[in-house]
């Protein structure tokens, strides 16, 4: 499962070292929602000035470069040089099949760890009752891992916890994190 804009962002910059030389391949796309379209980059725009063409010209020679086409359906330049990109539908179906198969594994694993329950979710998160809520909770940000901590907001949610469903490599790494927790 992939971040669109972090995704967008990659191939950007692939892009950018491509057209104009691997000292700009660092530069920040500026990924945006759009409104004509899924996202929009403004990097043509904030570089034209250092590269001494007309943005639409900068945008032209990114978009010759980026390489999308299993991303998005339309890449467009527009306006003085803003680039509009729309998301392939199938993309995101894949996304979203990448979240319930995740979340699946997740609740399955969760539901073997002791003292564990799982409430059932259709979401991108899953919601855990815990022995500790407030000890899981530190353990896990001491091992950099982020999860919501609910204990407390309401008495139904006593000792649970949010987990936001993420990659196989994080969720691997939350679960490692919450054996050796429950140890």
């Amino acid at each position: 499962m992939a971040d669109p804009k972090s995704e967008l962002s990659s191939r950007f910059r692939a892009a950018l070292a491509a057209a104009f030389g691997d000292e700009l391949a660092s530069t920040d796309p500026l990924i945006r929602p759009s409104s004509f379209g899924d996202f929009q980059a403004n990097v043509a725009m904030s570089l034209a000035k250092t590269l001494g063409r007309p943005p639409c010209e900068v945008a032209a020679a990114i978009v010759e470069r980026l390489d999308v086409e299993d991303l998005c359906e339309r890449v467009e330049v527009s306006g003085p040089g803003f680039v509009n990109l729309t998301l392939r539908s199938g993309w995101i179906a894949e996304q979203a099949a990448a979240i319930r198969s995740g979340r699946a594994r997740l609740e399955a694993e969760l539901k073997r760890l002791p003292g564990t329950t799982v409430f059932p979710t259709q979401t991108n998160f899953v919601l855990v009752r815990v022995t500790d809520a407030n000890e899981i909770f530190e353990g896990l940000k001491a091992r950099r891992i982020l999860v919501k901590n609910l204990h407390g907001w309401h008495p139904l949610l006593a000792n649970c916890l949010r987990i936001t469903v993420g990659t196989t490599k994080e969720n691997d790494l939350l679960l490692a994190a919450l054996n050796e927790l429950n140890r």
